[in-house]
């Protein structure tokens, strides 16, 4: 069910993104293309953040035309978390990975990966950025990330971890797009950070607390507020 893949590596880049959209443009790249670096300078990640990668860690951009509607693309941000968490856990079986709704991966509480949606050419085409920590980063003031290499006296290099991961979103993207989201979620909440736990939403200015109850079939947040069940669709999630 997965779908053949092609990579164009670069051994430096400002985003991934921002190459992807340069790629397409001049009609270099298509549909299930992907843009990869090592490096990554001013990489983009959500509410107009920072994802930056040293040598030695992994950007991409995955180039995806869905054949879904486009108001279930942001369900593919379930998808990359899970093929991020199941290409880790194989090369290193031990470690233990959370799902951090809606666009995180956790390794010992600390951020380790991140995802990032984008339409192009109004919404005909989904780029879907991935970022992983491979390289240390626990030492790095203010910063709540993580890298494998923190806990892990092995390595991995970011070409063979990016291999894995693409073999594991595109089998569930196919899935996903002829079958839905129903394994999708079971999957993405079997790793669930924080679930039946209470947490903090915060959207724009406001802050919203209750009990993370998991995510209905569209892949909205469930969340126990005042007895009755809230629906949020955005926003970031602390404990």
């Amino acid at each position: 069910m997965g779908k053949d893949f092609l990579i164009i590596e670069y051994d430096e880049l400002d985003s991934t993104q921002t190459e992807a959209k340069n790629l397409l443009y001049r009609g270099q790249a298509y549909p299930n293309t992907v843009v990869f670096t090592s490096s990554q300078t001013k990489g983009r990640a959500k509410n107009s953040r920072t994802w930056c990668s040293a040598q030695g860690d992994l950007a991409c951009t995955i180039i995806l035309k869905p054949s879904t509607d486009v108001t279930l693309y942001p369900q593919v941000t379930y998808i990359a978390a899970i093929a991020v968490s199941n290409a880790i856990k194989k090369f290193f079986p031990a470690v233990s990975l959370l799902h951090k709704w809606v666009n995180d991966v956790l390794l010992e509480n600390r951020k380790v990966s991140g995802i990032l949606l984008e339409k192009y050419q109004d919404g005909l085409i989904l780029l879907v950025g991935i970022g992983i920590n491979i390289l240390p980063k626990k030492l790095i003031p203010d910063l709540n990330a993580i890298g494998i290499t923190d806990i892990s006296p092995f390595t991995v290099t970011p070409k063979a971890l990016l291999q894995v991961v693409l073999e594991e979103f595109f089998e569930l993207f196919g899935y996903w797009e002829q079958f839905g989201f129903q394994r999708i979620k079971i999957q993405w909440l079997a790793r669930a950070a924080n679930l039946n736990k209470k947490i903090v939403i915060k959207i724009e200015d406001q802050e919203k607390s209750g009990i993370f109850l998991g995510i209905n079939d569209k892949g909205n947040l469930q969340l126990l507020r005042n007895q009755k069940i809230e629906l949020l669709c955005a926003g970031d999630v602390f404990l």
